[in-house]
């Protein structure tokens, strides 16, 4: 595995595009950041994705995929290492997690739907408003989803270290 770290050029004409390329608004920018990634990653239309991403601040991001990031250099300074941690069983891990976590509900004569599972545990009974069970059903689901994960693919959480969930609605 190879991890990239690509940095937008501070040259005057790549700064005057930014907040074209990474626009203040969080949605926006999320969606043009992946865009912007994906523009690194690809070397063709019919490549699937195959590498993991995260903004380290706007207009930086770290990249870890089979292959470095490619760019011209109009755009993005690139640089990229080897990476190939030595884990250990019962080694213990800190990370920081975005994710889109989606539950598959079948209705009949369907195949499952994707729906966003805070959205989807919001929609069983509980006291107090939807906007009142936020907060803990984010708390909930959210780790209840992780802790699946970690079963399907080999990793267990320590619960006591699990101080947090971010969920952007």
């Amino acid at each position: 595995m190879l991890l990239s770290r690509a940095r937008l050029h501070e040259t005057a004409s790549v700064q005057a595009l930014a907040p074209m390329l990474l626009p203040a608004n969080p949605s926006d920018r999320r969606m043009a950041a992946h865009r912007l990634v994906w523009s690194l990653m690809t070397d063709g239309v019919d490549r699937t994705r195959d590498f993991l991403w995260r903004e380290e601040k706007p207009g930086a991001f770290l990249i870890l995929g089979p292959r470095p990031a490619t760019t011209d250099g109009s755009l993005f300074t690139v640089e990229y290492k080897d990476w190939a941690p030595s884990l250990r069983k019962e080694d213990l891990l800190g990370f920081t997690l975005r994710a889109n976590a989606t539950v598959s509900v079948r209705h009949p004569g369907q195949r499952g739907k994707r729906h966003d599972v805070v959205m989807h545990a919001l929609t069983g009974e509980g006291e107090g408003t939807r906007a009142e069970r936020r907060p803990l059903t984010v708390v909930g689901a959210g780790a209840a989803w992780l802790e699946a994960q970690g079963t399907r693919h080999g990793f267990l959480l320590k619960s006591n270290l699990l101080t947090r969930i971010i969920h952007d609605g």
